[in-house]
């Protein structure tokens, strides 16, 4: 009888480690599978856009912009400012389309999450500080874009015509008037 009892529960000891090594593999596995899915968004660029900077033909840009919006954004790990910015690139080539002006506001909101996730991005700092100048007129917000542009941005890749022609029309409303 004694030896009966002491090989259940020999039998039990054996089945209790044979379960937590069971759920150890398994719970190894499910980590393993979660971090295989995370990813570089710079990895997938090249299949979900077809983006330049010069402007494209209007299926190319839709096509593109249902490929960024499809994509699941949970599953980037690293370069996520990338991706908003090119979605809100996207928005601003399907402006020169359409001249849907709700377009402009769907890229700045975009630059704004690339931002969020990089506040040095420089070409979403270059972007709002358009925007603002450009389509917003709000010269206020357009410099502080530009200034954080020019703080994270080396002075060597600075297009310095552009950013006198953006500022002009700002510069020349707080200068005084001759007389």
């Amino acid at each position: 009888m004694f030896y009966k009892m002491r090989n259940q529960i020999t039998c039990i000891k054996n089945n209790f480690k044979f379960r937590l090594f069971l759920i150890i593999i398994i719970s190894c596995c499910f980590e393993f599978i979660i971090y295989c899915q995370k990813m570089d968004y710079k990895m997938w660029k090249d299949s979900l856009t077809q983006l330049s900077c010069i402007v494209m033909d209007s299926m190319t840009v839709i096509e593109t912009r249902k490929n960024l919006e499809s994509f699941d954004t949970s599953l980037i790990t690293s370069n996520i400012d990338m991706y908003y910015h090119d979605l809100g690139w996207c928005y601003y080539m399907l402006y020169f389309h359409t001249k849907d002006t709700a377009y402009i506001r769907m890229a700045s909101l975009t630059y704004d999450k690339a931002l969020y996730h990089n506040p040095n991005n420089s070409k979403a700092l270059w972007e709002k500080s358009f925007y603002n100048y450009f389509f917003y007129k709000d010269c206020i917000k357009g410099k502080y874009f530009m200034d954080r542009y020019k703080k994270s941005t080396r002075k060597k890749y600075w297009n310095k015509e552009q950013i006198r022609l953006l500022s002009a029309k700002c510069d020349k409303k707080r200068r005084p008037a001759k007389s």
